[in-house]
C-alpha cells in the first residue's frame, strides 16, 4: 500500500491516529480496532475504512490489510485532463509558442506537446508567420479527457495567413555578385527574386562591395557566403532554426561584419573528428555573432558557439535565451585537429548524412592537409540551480499490538492498470 497513510481507532472512540513509529497497538483488556487509509493522489481517499474493524480477545492476533479492503468507490484515480497537439505546419514558414497562463513567458512549440492536469485547463497557441499580409494568430486549446492527439494545420489559421499554394521549395541555389560572375547579381535581387520562399541550400559568392543587410531570404538547411574581393559589412540574419552557417574571406573583411542567428545548440559529428561541433563556422573572427536559443537552453547551461580556424575568439557574442540576453565571455576553448581536404573544396566535400552527421568525402585527387580548429563555449549567465539525488525508499510498516496484540502485515499489491495515478 505504499504512498497511502494508515490510520487506526480503538473501540470507536477518539481520534483516529497514525500507526506508530514501533508498529506495536497497545491495551490491557479486550479492545476493537478499525483502520483506515488516507491518500491525496486520489478522489475520496480521506480516513477511509479498510475492511471491518477486528476484535482483540485474549490473544495475540495477525491479520493482513491490501488495497481490495478500500470499500468500491473510494479511492479512485483522479480525472485526467490532458492536451496532447502535434504541429503540422511548415515550420520554414510558421512559428508557434504556447503558454499556459496570460503572465508565462511563451514557450517555443516544436514537433510535439504533451500536458496535463488534475484540473481543467486551456494551452494559448501564438501563431506568427512569413507570409504577408498575415497578423499573428491566437488558437485557445481546450484541455480533454481522451487520448486523442490534435495536429494544428493551416486550415486551422484564417484563410489569408494559409499557404495558397506549396511548390517544392528551390534546393541548390548558387548566386555570384560582381562584375567578374558568369551571371552577376546583387543581394537585394536575391532578395526579391526568393521574397516569401524558402531556399534549401544558398551559395554565395562575393566579388565586390556589399551590404549584408539587404539579403533577406528563409534558407532551411545551408546558407553559405564565399568573400572573394570587395568591402562586406552589415549583418547576415538567418531566420530559420538551426541553419548550417558558414562565412569564409579575409580576416579584415569578416572584421566588419556581424551575424545574428537562430540555434537549438544542435551539434554534428565529423569523421575523423573527437568532438561534436555546432553549425556554425567563420574562417575568422567577425565583428558580432548573436545567437537566440529561445527555450531551447536554459541560464546556467554551457553551449558549444561556434568554431574557427582561428585561436581567436569572436569579441562581441550575445547569446538570447527566454529569460534575456547575455553578452558573454569565452567559457571553455577546444583545440581539435583532423585531416581535411584543402579549405576552398571543403564545402564540396562535407557530406550531410542521414541520421544529422556529416561527413569529410575521402578519395579522390583533392590534396589533404591537417587542420586544426577551435571550438568556443559560453557559460549562459550564472548557474544557480543546484542538482539533487532524491532518493525513494520503500519502507513496509508492520504493526504488532502486545498483551492482546495485532500484527498488521501490509500486503503490497502490484497496482492494477486503471489504479495508477502520479501527483500532478
Amino acid at each position: 500500500m505504499d504512498g497511502f497513510t494508515i490510520l487506526y481507532q480503538k473501540d470507536g472512540n477518539g481520534g483516529k491516529v497514525e500507526i506508530p513509529s514501533d508498529k506495536t497497538i497497545k491495551d490491557t483488556k479486550d479492545f476493537t480496532v478499525q483502520f483506515y487509509v488516507t491518500n491525496s493522489n486520489y478522489d475520496q481517499c480521506t480516513e477511509i475504512p479498510l475492511g471491518n474493524s477486528i476484535s482483540v480477545n485474549g490473544e495475540n492476533q495477525r491479520t493482513s490489510l491490501s488495497r481490495d479492503m478500500i470499500s468500491e468507490g473510494s479511492c479512485v484515480s483522479k480525472q485526467e485532463f490532458l492536451v496532447k497537439l502535434k504541429n503540422g505546419l511548415d515550420s520554414t514558414v510558421y512559428t508557434v509558442k504556447y503558454t499556459l497562463h496570460p503572465d508565462d513567458p511563451p514557450e517555443d512549440f516544436v514537433g510535439t506537446l504533451t500536458l496535463s492536469s488534475n484540473v481543467a485547463f486551456e494551452v494559448n497557441l501564438n501563431i506568427t508567420t512569413t507570409l504577408p499580409d498575415c497578423p499573428t494568430t491566437e488558437l485557445t486549446i481546450k484541455s480533454y479527457t481522451s487520448d486523442k492527439i490534435q495536429t494544428i494545420v493551416e486550415t486551422d489559421l484564417p484563410e489569408r495567413c494559409q499557404q495558397k499554394e506549396q511548390p517544392n521549395p528551390p534546393t541548390n541555389v548558387h548566386k555570384c555578385v560582381g562584375s567578374k560572375c558568369e551571371v552577376p547579381t546583387s543581394l537585394s535581387q536575391i532578395s526579391n527574386e526568393y521574397k516569401n520562399k524558402n531556399i534549401t541550400n544558398l551559395f554565395i559568392e562575393l566579388y565586390d562591395d556589399a551590404n549584408l543587410d539587404e539579403l533577406d531570404v528563409s534558407v532551411t538547411e545551408e546558407l553559405h557566403i564565399y568573400i572573394k574581393e570587395g568591402k562586406v559589412t552589415g549583418k547576415v540574419t538567418y531566420k530559420n532554426v538551426d541553419t548550417d552557417i558558414a562565412i569564409w574571406g579575409d580576416e579584415k573583411v569578416l572584421s566588419n561584419i556581424a551575424v545574428e542567428m537562430k540555434s537549438s545548440g544542435k551539434l554534428v559529428e565529423i569523421k575523423g573528428l573527437p568532438e561534436k561541433i555546432p553549425l556554425t563556422v567563420f574562417q575568422y573572427p567577425i565583428k558580432e555573432l548573436t545567437i537566440d536559443y529561445g527555450s531551447y537552453v536554459k541560464k546556467g547551461d554551457i553551449v558549444t558557439a561556434y568554431y574557427l580556424p582561428s585561436p581567436n575568439a569572436i569579441e562581441t557574442v550575445n547569446l538570447k535565451i527566454s529569460d534575456g540576453v547575455f553578452t558573454s565571455k569565452v567559457h571553455e576553448k577546444v583545440k581539435a585537429t583532423y585531416t581535411n581536404v584543402e579549405a576552398k573544396k571543403l564545402r564540396k566535400a562535407m557530406l550531410r548524412h542521414k541520421g544529422g552527421k556529416m561527413a569529410i568525402k575521402e578519395g579522390g585527387n583533392e590534396e589533404e592537409e591537417t587542420s586544426e580548429i577551435y571550438l568556443y563555449k559560453y557559460k549562459i549567465g550564472e548557474n544557480k540551480s543546484n542538482v539533487g539525488l532524491i532518493v525513494g525508499v520503500v519502507v513496509a510498516v508492520v504493526v504488532v499490538i502486545v498483551i492482546i496484540v495485532v500484527v498488521v502485515f501490509l500486503v503490497l499489491k502490484k497496482k492494477k492498470k486503471n489504479d495508477s495515478s502520479s501527483s500532478k
